[in-house]
């Protein structure tokens, strides 16, 4: 059975546990291994639900579809809980994990084609040139994670979307959905950026 676990605050006890089921079915909301509540499909889920803690505070849990922070969602009096898809810093991660991921997949195509010279490879778009992509999306990538940095996120969009239409153009249409789930959450790291700003502490 799939879980999420989290603290309360950074580097404490993980005290919270979400349990579920499939594709969130049967979903079970404990706190120090006492069950809070339950949400019994996805749709109940999204819906989401507040239980009271010992201390007076709420937890929230839902589940959330919006840009760049879609997933399991929990808060405590409205603040996210660390790891949790509404925390700042965890979408961040998720945006310059996606660029490390584009990085990686750029070099090791651009390596496979200069060494093998595969017409299967220049079908699908890959080209040596792309082992600079790789690092210049690495370079961003690590700007990103260590700098949190508007100019790296926006350089790494504006790269990623330029390559797709350059892409479509030449025939390479068949990447663009996997594209534009690779770009949403890339373009939440700009909310998450915002809120991680304006709480610097």
């Amino acid at each position: 059975m799939p879980s999420l676990k989290l603290s309360l605050e950074p580097g404490t006890k993980e005290r919270v546990e979400v349990k579920w089921r499939g594709l969130w079915k049967d979903v079970h909301v404990l706190f120090d291994g006492r069950e809070l509540g339950s949400f019994a499909d996805k749709k109940a889920l999204k819906a989401g639900g507040s239980f009271s803690l010992a201390d007076g505070s709420t937890l929230t849990v839902r589940l959330s579809n919006r840009l760049g922070a879609s997933g399991l969602e929990v808060l405590r009096n409205g603040t996210p809980l660390p790891g949790s898809a509404a925390d700042p810093a965890q979408r961040l991660q998720v945006a310059y994990g996606i660029i490390f991921f584009i990085a990686g997949a750029n070099f090791v195509l651009g390596v496979l084609a200069m060494v093998t010279r595969s017409s299967v490879l220049s079908q699908i778009g890959a080209v040596p040139g792309m082992v600079v992509q790789g690092l210049v999306y690495g370079a961003l990538g690590l700007w990103l994670m260590k700098g949190r940095s508007y100019v790296a996120l926006s350089l790494a969009v504006v790269l990623f979307i330029l390559d797709g239409i350059v892409l479509a153009l030449h025939g390479g249409s068949t990447g663009i959905i996997m594209r534009i789930f690779l770009l949403l959450p890339m373009l939440g790291g700009f909310g998450a950026l915002k809120k991680l700003r304006a709480s610097p502490s």
